[in-house]
């Protein structure tokens, strides 16, 4: 990563950028969900990460950027038929907005859960 850092755009649910630690790699903390050209962002976060990386109890270390995950995403074979349902929830969510229809609340519940909160 020091020589060059590529990634897929990467959205979280509440389109705000997130850092956490990893439960399962001791001492390995990340940060996801900023996407555009990243600059600000990308700094932004780098504070938080050197924070929690260092743990220095700061203002970036507490911040709201910071989370710990709390909820659990069923393993295999039950992940598999959720995601299927998710992206067809999340089509039928836009073609109602688009069409400036009222998204049925079960819709709206089914799309709110947001993956990043999860265990594995």
């Amino acid at each position: 990563m020091d020589a060059a850092w590529t990634a897929p755009v990467e959205y979280s649910v509440s389109s705000l950028p997130f850092a956490g630690r990893l439960k399962s790699v001791p001492g390995a903390s990340y940060a996801t969900g900023y996407s555009g050209d990243g600059v600000g962002p990308s700094r932004l976060m780098a504070k938080v990460l050197a924070s929690m990386v260092l743990g220095t109890n700061d203002e970036w270390s507490r911040s709201a950027f910071t989370r710990h995950l709390s909820a659990w995403i069923p393993r295999e074979p039950l992940r598999y038929p959720g995601s299927l349902l998710a992206l067809p929830a999340l089509r039928a969510v836009e073609r109602h907005e688009d069409s400036g229809r009222t998204v049925p609340p079960l819709l709206k519940r089914l799309v709110s859960v947001d993956p990043s909160m999860f265990r594995l």
